[in-house]
């Protein structure tokens, strides 16, 4: 006994087995579901930090720019205020060579005080004349830059300082006063050093070049550097606009563009988010914590199915192999199918047996009806139903004795085959009139018990009679 039942339990594990499978399975796919999650946010906020990085460098490096044209702004207010150039602007007709060397001294001061500005010039509207940081005094008929007073004059009406890009050159325009203007202060600034600024003061998160334009967006440092094609920056304005835009047709790279307020140039990069992607140990670092947490619910689920579901699976394999033997090589499947098989082939058995003991079952119960045993009416309907006989608990009974004489020399062989001969005579003359139970009598001789439901129509009577003619002639 002990030897089957340690063959069961051994048999049981093979559930266990595919148990712990499945659930390493479903362990497998969460905690790499959960890593692939961890990893998409990292990567989400990681390129969105970069994004902004890389914004934020942007305007620095725009800002920067706007404190130098402020820092020119105040150099510039200094020399309006000088009294030379005052009294030049206000009455350029008077001669006055002292007024007009101090004037031009001022702006080669200016050119000289700020290593950005490489040329000056001011051109006095009233007397139509330019005079020049190396102390000329010109006509504006035959000026040293021909055919660009116009352009500057209408670019200076906005009362603010311009910048003027044209030719890979950089100019910074500057009317006085405001609103009627008596001067224009043209100011020829260092593209050279304007875009060492730029490059000293970006320092792309991406590795990638910033790129200037001006107000209407064209290339500021077109000879310094080699600028993409609009199209390719997808600059299909007058003008960039501020903000972040999706390149077409490439996912991952964007372009960042930041202005100027005070000069209104546009700085642009690329940014390509693939560039941007964490670490695999910071991947662990962030994912370790909830790989622990997802490890321990696993753990937690995983006995609570061992417990409501392996534990009463095993209970009852071992409950149904308790007493028999096992074939190797099942598993828990195959036991209960075989254990089931078994119990389907001994109800089969069983109910043969009973098939073949009813009859005299029914006999023995009518034979105990007939002397009086059983009177109680649910005894008898329960005995009626467990020998599945026909007989109702209501009808109309009759009980016939019949007796069987034999002749006088026959002997007991004769006698019983007598007997027979008369059992099967009136069973095959009761059956389809009514139902009939024929069994022998204690006394000798046979009885047949007849119920007639519904009932016969004018009685026994007329079939009794037809009885006792047909045993007269059917039986020797």
């Amino acid at each position: 006994m002990n030897r089957i039942s340690l063959v069961g339990r051994l048999r049981t594990q093979k559930l266990l087995g595919r148990t712990v499978l499945i659930l390493l399975a479903f362990s497998l796919l969460t905690v790499g579901g959960s890593y692939l999650f961890v990893r998409g946010e990292m990567v989400s906020r990681y390129r969105e930090q970069g994004m902004e990085g890389t914004m934020s460098m942007l305007q620095r490096t725009s800002t920067s720019l706007d404190r130098t044209i402020q820092a020119l702004e105040l150099q510039i207010q200094t020399f309006w205020k000088d009294d030379d150039v005052s009294s030049l602007l206000v009455a350029p007709e008077k001669p006055d060579f002292s007024r007009t060397s101090g004037a031009a001294a001022q702006i080669q001061g200016l050119r000289e005080g700020n290593e950005l500005i490489e040329r000056c010039w001011l051109y006095l509207y009233q007397s139509g004349q330019i005079l020049t940081d190396r102390q000329l005094l010109l006509e504006a008929g035959d000026p040293e830059r021909p055919g660009q007073l116009e352009r500057w004059s209408a670019a200076a009406e906005s009362g603010t300082p311009s910048l003027w890009c044209e030719d890979g050159k950089i100019y910074l325009l500057v009317a006085f006063p405001q609103p009627k203007k008596l001067g224009l202060l043209i100011v020829q600034l260092s593209a050279r050093d304007l875009f060492e600024q730029f490059q000293e003061g970006w320092s792309g998160l991406s590795g990638d070049p910033v790129y200037v334009y001006d107000g209407a967006g064209e290339p500021v440092f077109p000879n310094r550097m080699t600028y993409p094609e609009r199209e390719e920056l997808m600059v299909t304005g007058e003008s960039p606009r501020e903000g972040v835009y999706a390149l077409s047709g490439q996912r991952d790279t964007v372009v960042c563009v930041a202005r100027s307020q005070t000069a209104g140039w546009y700085c642009l990069t690329y940014w390509n988010s693939g560039d941007w992607l964490p670490s695999p140990q910071e991947i662990l670092t962030a994912f370790l914590p909830a790989a622990a947490v997802l490890l321990l619910l696993i753990l937690i689920l995983s006995l609570v199915i061992l417990q409501v579901i392996y534990r009463p699976i095993q209970r009852i394999v071992e409950s149904m192999l308790t007493g028999q033997e096992t074939e190797s090589g099942q598993d828990e499947a195959g036991l209960i199918s075989a254990a089931l098989a078994r119990g389907q082939r001994e109800n089969q058995r069983l109910t043969g047996l009973l098939s073949d003991v009813r009859p005299a079952l029914a006999q023995r119960f009518f034979q105990s009806l007939l002397e009086g045993g059983q009177t109680e009416p649910e005894e008898v309907s329960r005995m009626l139903a467990a020998l599945e006989s026909p007989f109702p608990l209501e009808g109309t009974y009759l009980v016939l004795a019949v007796e069987a004489v034999p002749e006088r020399s026959a002997s007991a062989v004769e006698g019983e085959i007598y007997t027979r001969s008369l059992w099967r005579s009136l069973k095959r003359f009761w059956e389809g009139r009514c139902l009939a139970q024929i069994q022998p009598a204690p006394g000798g001789g046979l009885s047949a018990v007849l119920c007639a439901s519904p009932p016969v129509p004018g009685g026994f009577a007329i079939p009794l009679e037809d009885c006792r003619q047909a045993l007269g002639r059917g039986t020797p």
